[in-house]
């Protein structure tokens, strides 16, 4: 066996081994250093493939396995090298033919595997390639590195932008919102299903807890929450907008809104209804007060008619000339203006006593006004109390000037009120005394000026009258309800 490995695997080498040490030992010398040159360059070799493939983390399997092969193929070379030196010595001509039998299988399958991989290995960029990538690399970054310090530039140019945006809308809703804090006017916007997703300034006795998220039934009156919700469906299925007028109870009273009605429409739909109600409430009493003024206008004009047409009819009777008549129609109808214009000045809510009693003195007695006495604590007579009161007066002083005590320079008139009571009800009684005039005697007619005070008067504020024609002077006293004063208006 041995016989036919040197046959086949090594036998002419070996003869020439032998006769190159037979023939010059220098040859010999210089073929073992070859061989051991050889051998340490492929382990060599094999050593930095294996070192590549180790420290080359991004290499694919395949090539990997490649170099594995390589390694192989190297290692086999030098140990093929070492041994095919030892046959100098050790002649296992048989174990070097193995060895290059397994050489030459693995250099195969190494160029089988390697031969495809040669277009990829090719396609490796170099050394150049990878200066110059670098260099594009480094010149991208630095154009990237100039990009984001523009960029930088223009984010911190747009949120200043924003920063101011924000700012002139925070001060603008500032302003709307101190705007609307102390007016009256409520706003808020609901859904398509009309539950309230914003509100502010509402009503007084609402807050935004007690509204958003819920619809108006759920804290509104049926009735209050149909008017404005009828009109806030047609404007969600007509697009436009409407104003309705609606009352609502609260616990402090009955508010009245003017609500203007608007739709939000985003992408052409209507999503939902922008409410602005304006509190009309005040405009509202006005209103009734002013109806109620002109009801109480149209009854007192009426009731003014009929006394001055009362006073037109007794006034004619009691005077025979035209001239008489005027005169004292005339008087009489400015002392019913007068009270009328004290009436006036304080909103027809009454009449001080003590102004009434002057505005006659004023009109009818400026040169004996200091020959008048008025003492009386402050009461304010009703219009229908001050009208008459006003007429009975001014048919006192006329009297008194004509023929009672002012008639005279020595005489004198004093009048005088207070509050007295008679059984169980409270009255006030007015007093006018007459003194130091000439001797009084009981007419023998009685005239209208007479029966406007012992009758119109007293009957008109369900009172009592007694006028007495005392020798002295005359006397008149008035008592009637306190309910025919007011409050202090």
């Amino acid at each position: 066996m041995q016989q036919g490995a040197m046959d086949l695997f090594g036998y002419a080498s070996v003869m020439a081994m032998g006769m190159g040490r037979a023939t010059d030992g220098s040859v010999a010398a210089l073929h073992v250093i070859s061989e051991l040159v050889t051998a340490v360059a492929c382990f060599a070799a094999a050593l930095g493939i294996a070192w590549y493939a180790r420290h080359r983390q991004s290499m694919a399997d395949e090539y990997r396995r490649v170099a594995v092969l390589l390694v192989t193929f190297a290692v086999a070379c030098g140990v093929t090298r070492i041994v095919d030196l030892t046959l100098v010595w050790f002649p296992f001509f048989w174990l070097v033919g193995l060895l290059e039998a397994f050489t030459a299988a693995t250099t195969l399958v190494a160029a089988v595997a390697l031969w495809p991989k040669l277009p990829g290995l090719i396609a490796l960029p170099s050394s150049h390639d990878l200066l110059e990538a670098n260099r594009r690399l480094a010149t991208e970054e630095t154009a990237r590195s100039d990009l984001v310090v523009r960029l930088q530039k223009l984010n911190d140019e747009l949120e200043h932008r924003v920063a101011e945006r924000t700012a002139e809308l925070a001060e603008a809703k500032q302003r709307f919102e101190m705007a609307l804090l102390g007016s009256n006017i409520a706003m808020a916007q609901q859904d398509r299903d009309l539950r309230y997703v914003w509100v502010h300034n509402p009503p007084e006795g609402l807050s935004s807890e007690m509204i958003v998220g819920r619809k108006a039934l759920d804290f509104m009156p049926k009735v209050t929450e149909q008017i404005p919700d009828g009109a806030k469906t047609r404007v969600l299925d007509t697009g436009l907008p409407e104003r309705v007028e609606v009352s609502m109870h609260l616990e402090r009273g009955t508010r009245w809104y003017d609500e203007r009605i608007e739709p939000v429409v985003r992408d052409g739909d209507v999503v939902g209804v922008v409410s602005v109600a304006i509190d009309i409430t005040s405009h509202k009493r006005y209103e009734q007060h002013l109806r109620s003024l002109l009801r109480e206008l149209t009854h007192r004009s009426k009731n003014l008619l009929a006394v001055v047409q009362g006073l037109a009819r007794q006034t004619a009777e009691s005077v025979d000339t035209m001239p008489e008549f005027t005169q004292r129609f005339g008087a009489r109808l400015q002392a019913l203006s007068g009270a009328h214009e004290l009436l006036v000045r304080r909103s027809w809510q009454g009449v001080e006593l003590q102004d009434l009693v002057l505005l006659e003195i004023e009109s009818d007695l400026p040169p004996v006004a200091d020959r008048v006495g008025i003492s009386g604590v402050r009461e304010i007579l009703g219009p229908e109390a001050a009208q008459n009161i006003a007429l009975g007066l001014h048919e006192l002083m006329t009297n008194a000037l004509t023929y009672g005590a002012l008639s005279t320079s020595g005489g004198r008139v004093d009048i005088s009120w207070d509050r007295i009571r008679i059984g169980d009800v409270d009255l006030l009684e007015l007093r006018w005394w007459e003194s130091g005039g000439p001797t009084v005697t009981e007419p023998n007619r009685r005239g209208f000026g007479r029966m406007l005070i012992e009758r119109l008067v007293p009957r008109a504020i369900e009172g009592t009258s007694e006028l007495v024609f005392a020798p002295e002077g005359l006397r008149w006293t008035l008592r009637f309800p306190i309910d025919r004063l007011v409050v202090d208006a």
